[in-house]
């Protein structure tokens, strides 16, 4: 799907907080990392693949590409992850 929107000419965000004149603040809106890949026209550049929760009417059916390796809009350093124990019904 966004290696489709890719071939019809969609290219990487490289806007940041401090282009759009905000400075950093406090979330109140999360988004979740799905992927990652490279633009593969005259860029070459790398790029997060992040869904939102607006739904599929939202960006690029519900994701949007954000420049990789530039920490825009705080995409890499205000993150939490975790590493699931999945369990079944005898106990983990």
């Amino acid at each position: 799907m966004l290696a489709q929107k890719q071939a019809q000419g969609f290219t990487v965000s490289d806007k940041t907080l401090q282009d759009q004149g905000l400075a950093w603040s406090g979330t109140g809106h999360s988004v979740v990392i799905v992927g990652w890949g490279t633009d593969t026209g005259k860029s070459g550049e790398k790029y997060w693949i992040v869904r939102n929760s607006y739904g599929a009417s939202w960006g690029e059916e519900g994701e949007i590409r954000i420049k990789r390796g530039g920490n825009d809009f705080s995409i890499e350093s205000m993150v939490t992850a975790f590493d699931p124990v999945l369990c079944t019904a005898g106990g983990c």
